[in-house]
């Protein structure tokens, strides 16, 4: 399993635990192709988590450890991350469980 296959299953495993009220919604980006069809996910950029509660909104970057990033899809992250914050949003590049941990805590409060 690659590093940032290992923190989106401790990352999903974590939020799974959460209650009920929270949205947890994990998201992919790109193309894929269903037989001779091609689907359009989410636009370039978009986070790989979004989480909603009554306390706001959250967007999550995962990203493992030594992972790189295409120049272009870092970008278009960075732009995501600066659009979503504007609105009021929470938005976090997350390396490891405990750094997600401390931005939940900080970010409630």
């Amino acid at each position: 399993m690659t590093p940032e296959g290992k923190l989106k299953a401790e990352v999903k495993a974590y939020l799974d635990a959460m209650p009920q009220s929270w949205v947890v919604l994990r998201l992919n980006s790109g193309t894929v192709r269903k037989g001779n069809r091609f689907i359009k996910l989410c636009e370039t950029g978009t986070a790989d988590v979004y989480i909603a509660n009554e306390r706001g909104t959250y967007w999550l970057e995962l990203k493992g450890v030594g992972q790189t990033t295409a120049k272009a899809r870092k970008l278009a992250q960075a732009e995501f991350g600066e659009r979503v914050t504007a609105l009021g949003h929470r938005y976090a590049i997350v390396t490891d469980l405990e750094q997600l941990k401390e931005f939940l805590k900080i970010s409630h409060g």
